[in-house]
């Protein structure tokens, strides 16, 4: 699993749950291009024990409508959650759907401590499966890359300090 993130200390590198990572390397960096500073991608191992699993059928991470048995009922789950007792917030969030923040955020109450979105649609028009780590100890960092600077890795992640808040 890959993460983008701005930092240009590699001696620490400061990571918040829910951490978002993505399936391939190539996904990792088109994040990171969106970055200020000097974005790194960091090669993860997850180490997932209970996460939510969902698959969104092709949809945008930004915007979603679970509408399939299992999935209409946790679809219902999180719009409820999401909307905290607001009418006007339900009505919205089941016409516009709603976000893998969302998802993230309902999973993490419910005791999971992972999340597993199957195909999913990135804003550069890729499928590709994105995870969501709701937990600092699910989080093992393998290799650090600086995306700018050809040649710059750190690959002694025993060397790096994560900061997780």
């Amino acid at each position: 699993m890959h993460a983008a993130l701005e930092t240009c200390d590699f001696s620490r590198v400061r990571l918040h749950c829910p951490a978002y990572f993505a399936e391939s390397y190539e996904m990792a960096e088109f994040f990171a291009r969106g970055r200020i500073g000097a974005p790194i991608v960091m090669e993860c191992a997850l180490t997932f024990q209970n996460p939510l699993v969902v698959d969104i059928g092709g949809q945008s991470w930004g915007g979603f409508v679970l509408d399939y048995d299992k999935e209409e009922r946790l679809f219902e789950a999180v719009v409820q959650h999401a909307a905290a007792g607001d009418p006007e917030e339900e009505a919205y969030f089941r016409e516009e759907g709603i976000t893998v923040n969302f998802l993230a955020d309902y999973a993490k109450t419910q005791g999971y401590d992972g999340l597993v979105v199957y195909n999913c649609l990135e804003e550069n028009g890729v499928e590709e499966t994105q995870y969501g780590a709701l937990y600092p100890k699910c989080i093992k960092i393998e290799k650090i890359h600086q995306c700018y600077n050809i040649g710059i890795s750190v690959d002694n992640a025993i060397d790096v300090v994560l900061e997780l808040e």
